[in-house]
């Protein structure tokens, strides 16, 4: 029998991350992070409020954005052996595009292109996606 036990967020985040670069941006993230929520509850500002909220959720969402770029580059570079739980035609779609009637390589750079297609291709089985239109 396997003992649980407790893993850092850098041997978490290393079990998944295509990219060493994305890891180490991931890893850092929540570093700061962790710093933000400790200053967080010392800081509240007059009216009750953290000081801290939005820099929390900017340093969450590059988080996120990090994530979803790199499981996008793993789709898009991975050649040889099959992604779980992707149909070829899936992987195909997120790769390329038809542009003037031929296919080209699909451009995702923006975290909104991530978002569309994680949503298009419901990839993280989830049905609350109509939240962020």
């Amino acid at each position: 029998m396997i003992e649980p036990r407790e893993w850092s967020i850098r041997e978490a985040v290393f079990t998944f991350i295509w990219s060493f670069k994305k890891g180490d941006n991931i890893d850092y993230n929540f570093l700061v992070l962790e710093q933000l929520y400790g200053a967080r509850n010392p800081c509240g500002a007059q009216d009750g409020k953290s000081l801290f909220n939005k820099p929390i959720i900017v340093t969450i969402v590059a988080i996120v954005e990090c994530i979803l770029a790199d499981f996008i580059d793993r789709i898009k570079q991975h050649r040889h052996e099959p992604i779980a739980n992707l149909s070829p035609a899936q992987i195909h779609s997120i790769r390329y595009k038809a542009k003037g009637g031929r296919i080209v390589e699909r451009q995702i750079k923006e975290l909104t292109h991530f978002i569309d297609q994680v949503a298009k291709h419901d990839l993280f089985d989830c049905e609350a996606w109509f939240l962020l239109c």
